[in-house]
């Protein structure tokens, strides 16, 4: 056109409908013609999706971040367990898995949140960085709570060893004592 964009369009006459430009800048637009910001710009009238697809269910689609050339960020849905990633150019970051399971640094989810990593120092923070007396911590909830249930668990040795545990009932067991008769009970099995 007399912009020197390069325009795609339909309809019987030039100009008629443009479907795809290329302004002079070599940005790319899927839908407009005009205001072209980014390398590629996709505008549409109601919802608008991209899609990306593998072959097969057992194939991964992504999306590749990259500064000149080298792959910083990644985001993939692979193979047949259609879980999404975002990894780093090193290991996954986040895992969303089908069902509304978040893994923070772990690949494999059972848990609708898992945080997983291996560091020589804390593996969460959870901090209210609120400035008034009602900036409150953290609040653990079971709405269905019966005196057996489990509310609140600390663990060690992979999950074998029972550090704190907080029962329904109000009772709590500190050691390894998986079923606290008090309303707080300390064991010591040194």
């Amino acid at each position: 056109d007399s912009a020197d964009n390069l325009v795609i369009g339909k309809g019987s006459a030039v100009g008629t409908t443009p479907v795809i430009s290329v302004d002079s800048s070599e940005n790319v637009a899927i839908g407009r013609t005009s205001s072209i910001a980014h390398p590629l710009d996709i505008q549409k009238a109601d919802d608008a999706y991209i899609r990306i697809s593998s072959g097969t269910t057992q194939e991964n689609a992504g999306i590749l971040f990259a500064n000149q050339n080298t792959t910083k960020w990644t985001l993939e849905k692979e193979g047949s367990a259609h879980s999404l990633f975002l990894k780093d150019a090193s290991s996954t970051a986040v895992t969303f898995a089908q069902g509304g399971y978040v893994g923070i640094g772990a690949t494999s989810v059972s848990y609708p949140l898992t945080v997983q990593k291996d560091v020589d120092d804390y593996v969460a923070k959870i901090e209210n960085d609120g400035n008034s007396t009602s900036s409150n911590g953290l609040w653990v909830d079971t709405r269905w709570n019966t005196a057996t249930n489990t509310v609140f668990k600390v663990t060690t040795n992979s999950g074998n060893t029972d550090v704190i545990v907080a029962k329904g009932s109000g009772n709590v067991g500190i050691g390894n004592n998986a079923s606290p008769v008090a309303s707080a009970s300390a064991y010591n099995t040194a």
